[in-house]
Formats: C-alpha cells, sequence, structure tokens
C-alpha cells in the first residue's frame, strides 16, 4: 500500500510540475487513503490549491499537513519548516508580508533547534541545523519576505533593509559551507 501511495503522489508531483493541476488533485484524492504517507498527501494538495489560487483550501491542507508532519517528526523538523515555508509563500501571495514572515520564521526556528526567537530582526547561528539546504531556502524567503514587507510600509519602525541584509549574508555563509561539502 505505501508503494501506491507514494506513486500517487511522484504522479501527483510531475502533474503539478507540468501545469496539471487538475489532473494532480484527482491522483492526490485518491492517494488519502494512505494513512502513512497523509501529510505529505495535503502538503501536495495545498501545493496544487495554491497553484489554483485557491487559498482558503491551500491554507486547509497545509494545516493539515503541518499537523500531521509535527506529529511524526516533531515542530524542530525539516518536514515542519518545509509546511511553515509553504504557508509564508501561501500569506505573500495574499499580500500579507507580515504574517509571511511570521511564518518564515518558525520555518527558521523548526531547522535550529537552538534558535527560538520569533523576533524578525533575529537571525541563528548556523549550528545544529537539521538541514541546511531548507535553512537556506527558508532564509532566502525570509529576505524576499522583508523587502516586501518594506515595500508594503516604508515608515515601519524595523529597518527592514537592514535586516534583509543580515539575512542574506547569513544565507551567503551558509551557501559557502554548503559548497565546502561538496
Amino acid at each position: 500500500p505505501n508503494r501506491i501511495g507514494s506513486t500517487l503522489q511522484d504522479m501527483a508531483s510531475v502533474q503539478l510540475a507540468t501545469g496539471a493541476i487538475d489532473s494532480a488533485i484527482v491522483f492526490l484524492k485518491e492517494a488519502r487513503g494512505y494513512d502513512l504517507l497523509l501529510p505529505e498527501t495535503f502538503f501536495l494538495l495545498g501545493k496544487a490549491y495554491f497553484q489554483k489560487n485557491n487559498f482558503p483550501e491551500s491554507q486547509r491542507y497545509f494545516q493539515m499537513a503541518l499537523a500531521g508532519k509535527e506529529s511524526l517528526f516533531g515542530r524542530n523538523s525539516a518536514e515542519a519548516a518545509i509546511v511553515l515555508r509553504s504557508m509564508g509563500d501561501l500569506y505573500v501571495a495574499q499580500g500579507d508580508a507580515m504574517l509571511a514572515l511570521t511564518f518564515y520564521q518558525q520555518s527558521i526556528e523548526s531547522l535550529v533547534p537552538d534558535f527560538t526567537d520569533s523576533q524578525l530582526e533575529d537571525n541563528p547561528r548556523l549550528r545544529n541545523v537539521f538541514s541546511r539546504k531548507e535553512l537556506l531556502l527558508s532564509l532566502r524567503q525570509k529576505m524576499k519576505g522583508l523587502l516586501l514587507l518594506d515595500a508594503q510600509r516604508p515608515n515601519n519602525p524595523l529597518p527592514l533593509n537592514k535586516i534583509a541584509l543580515e539575512t542574506a549574508v547569513l544565507a551567503t555563509s551558509l551557501l559557502d559551507s554548503i559548497k565546502v561539502d561538496y
């Protein structure tokens, strides 16, 4: 059964990548019958509805995916961080940069267990990171979100451009450490 469910998810992922969203949704609705894979199926359904600009359905599925992934892997995991980052992307698409940044910051917190600061101006140290690749992606989205918020609220009391620059410098350092490993 897991292989069937996994195959259905893979087929849906291909459909999403090629823009055949309705076809992907059909595969994913069939994949919902495989309990062990349910959180990932919910996540892919969230992505599908996001691509269709059906934001309420996307949010609903992302929330179900997050609950399932936190149950399986814990809040401090790359799996939870990916869903949190996708929820941030959802709010960017809806024009709410502040709420998006909240989710990006939570995504970063999920990837760095020593980092538990929800303040936008704070970034983690690059130690004890669960997934450097996912952290790099979350830092990129945080930087973009900060720049978007700066454009939306030019009189914001926080120095958003400076925080975005610090986030970019941290992401560059992380990228350099990843390159060394390769």
